[in-house]
């Protein structure tokens, strides 16, 4: 697209022109061709309609020869003159090949039937007939190939179609010559090309009246605004009474000649009232100096009698400043003592703040020591009470166990009596109670043991229980006390930090005193030094004000010149 954005309008257009014409060339070529493919699919359409008319005839009488209608060797001979009659057009005739290439029937050539026409080929080398076998065979199918007419020798380009009658086992085949659909095709060719040819010719004469109709007033237009730039308000603009692009173009050219006509003029009005403007500035000029030489030579000489009284007065300021000085010296040294006092206060006031700091801490950690011991006592006396019930609990148990042996003992003594009267029936039953008796015996002995451990336990958890109670009771004082410390111990620290932070200003106040007297100092140094500097000064300036003089009659003579 950089390519064309440079090119001439009139170029522009003869190339949209060309390729519009090469666009038309190019449909009609592609034209000419669908009419060529429409033309050979329907000479093939018409090859299919016209084979499968005559293998229905061949299929139909072997269907009769295998009812036994006809015989089989008259069938074949019935569907040879089937090939034979069925011609179509001029030159449309049928012909059938056994797989092997023997030929059975040709409608046009009759002398070939019988023989191998296996090695045929065309004048391009196609194997014509082994082709159409193998098309055949794959469910039928087209080729192109070349063949001589009928009764001549000369060969002509021609399209077959060939089917296989699965039946006989022959490839039946016909074609058509499509010379004439190259001859038709031609034909169309040049008249499309002939009308191509034409339209190109209108389209590039129009092509060229109608870019000279742009590029003409153009051209006119580009030597119009060239006059302009250089000046020429008198060119004559073109067009303007057109009413396309040209014209409004034209019309805005001319609006702009006016513009930079009106332009023009206005610069030159500015430019004769600048001259004016400096004739009248160059006059102010001559009376500004008048009058400057009036002003200034008064000022210098009032400049001259008050440098004399500023060195007196000079004279008198240094010598305060220098008093000044002295007294600042001796306030600095006082100054800094104080200053060093206030910060050895300063220093101890933080010692003891951070060590009320650290007996605060430690209290607080005692105050968690000890509630951490409360809630561990309490938990001892919950242990200690549950303690306490589990051995009320086994009391319990024990009772019943001293009671089922008190049973048990009954319970064998009846048994050693009844076993008494039994008389020597009675001895071995005698002797399992006595046994019985001896073991609920020792039972009651254990329990009553058992319930001594027992109440021995319980009077021990109570009296844990009491300890536990009076420690955790100690330690609730305990920590009431720290607790009250550790208030004590924060209110002292504040008022520590307090006091600190009090002698920490009276510091600050006694440095920045410190630092203001030997501002103060300096300033009366600085102030000396910048007095002297003020005489030495004064001297110079009665030499500047002489210079001055001469300078500023020189200034004005300058200026009067440059009025002139």
């Amino acid at each position: 697209m950089l390519i064309f954005s440079n090119w001439p309008v009139g170029r522009k257009m003869i190339a949209a022109s060309l390729i519009t014409a090469i666009g038309i060339l190019i449909l009609s070529a592609i034209s000419l061709q669908s009419v060529r493919d429409q033309m050979l699919q329907d000479r093939r359409t018409t090859l299919k309609e016209h084979i499968s008319a005559v293998i229905s005839a061949m299929d139909a009488l072997a269907e009769r020869a295998k009812k036994g209608e006809i015989t089989q060797e008259e069938a074949i001979e019935r569907s040879k003159q089937v090939a034979r009659d069925s011609w179509f057009a001029a030159d449309g005739y049928f012909f059938a090949y056994t797989d092997d290439g023997i030929n059975m029937v040709h409608a046009a050539k009759p002398s070939l039937e019988g023989k191998d026409m296996s090695g045929v080929k065309d004048s391009n080398g196609v194997l014509i007939v082994q082709d159409l076998i193998q098309k055949a065979k794959a469910g039928g199918g087209y080729i192109e190939y070349h063949w001589p007419r009928a009764n001549s020798d000369v060969e002509a380009p021609k399209l077959s179609y060939a089917e296989w009658q699965k039946d006989w086992g022959w490839m039946v085949g016909t074609g058509v010559y499509i010379d004439d659909v190259d001859a038709i095709f031609m034909e169309q060719a040049i008249k499309l090309g002939g009308i191509a040819i034409v339209i190109l010719i209108l389209t590039f004469g129009f092509s060229i009246v109608i870019s000279r109709s742009v590029t003409v007033p153009l051209k006119d237009v580009q030597g119009a605004i060239n006059k302009i730039a250089e000046g020429d308000h008198t060119v004559e603009i073109k067009y303007t009474e057109q009413t396309n692009e040209i014209g409004e173009i034209s019309s805005a050219l001319s609006k702009l000649k006016q513009d930079v006509k009106e332009r023009d003029e206005l610069r030159a009005s500015a430019l004769a009232q600048e001259e004016e403007e400096s004739r009248r500035r160059q006059e102010e000029r001559v009376r500004l100096a008048n009058t400057f030489e009036q002003s200034v030579g008064a000022v210098v000489s009032a400049l001259t009698g008050a440098a004399g009284d500023i060195q007196q007065n000079a004279q008198t300021v240094n010598t305060a400043i220098r008093s000044t000085s002295t007294q600042a010296s001796t306030m600095a040294a006082s100054a800094d003592q104080a200053s060093g006092n206030v910060q050895t206060v300063s220093a101890a006031a933080e010692e003891l703040s951070a060590s009320i700091r650290e007996i605060s801490s430690q209290v607080a950690q005692g105050s968690a020591i000890s509630r951490e011991a409360v809630e561990q006592a309490d938990s001892t006396n919950k242990e200690v009470q549950r303690l306490n019930e589990a051995a009320q609990r086994i009391g319990d148990v024990v009772s019943l166990i001293q009671d089922i042996a008190e049973q048990t003992n009954l319970l064998a003594l009846n048994a050693t009596i009844e076993a008494a009267r039994a008389g020597e029936a009675g001895k071995g039953f005698a002797v399992v109670a006595n046994e019985v008796k001896s073991l609920a015996s020792q039972t009651a002995k254990a329990t009553e043991e058992i319930s001594e451990q027992i109440a021995g336990m319980q009077a021990a958890t109570a009296n844990s229980a009491k300890a536990i109670a009076g420690i955790s009771d100690t330690i609730s004082q305990i920590d009431s006390i720290s607790a009250a410390i550790a208030s004590a111990v924060e209110e002292q620290g504040a008022a520590t930090e307090e006091i600190a932070r009090n002698i920490q200003q009276a510091s600050t106040g006694t440095s920045q005193v410190t630092e203001i007297v030997g501002s103060v100092a300096k300033s009366a140094e600085d102030s000396g030094a910048t007095v002297e500097g003020m005489v030495s000064s004064v001297h110079t300036m009665e030499t500047q004000t002489k210079k001055l003089n001469q300078e500023v009659a020189q200034f004005l003579d300058t200026i009067r010149g440059n009025a002139v």
